[in-house]
């Protein structure tokens, strides 16, 4: 689904996925247009959570993972 969103390849997906490599900028446009939910985790790892759409609970990214976790 993620490739067909963007346009890349299966394999740069999975490179994203397994964090080989993050997506470039037309890409990650692409991803954040078809989930909008990406581009506040984006905002929240950048400390922009002013910039968020929504309220979050203090020490928790949108999808219940604490700040800070490393990947």
């Amino acid at each position: 689904m993620v490739a067909r969103w963007t346009g890349a390849t299966e394999r740069t997906v999975k490179n994203w996925f397994s964090g080989h490599n993050a997506p470039s900028g037309d890409y990650f446009l692409e991803l954040v247009r078809n989930c909008p939910d990406m581009l506040d985790e984006f905002l929240a790892a950048a400390g922009q959570t002013e910039r968020l759409s929504y309220q979050r609970p203090e020490g928790m990214t949108r999808v219940g993972i604490p700040k800070g976790a490393k990947f």
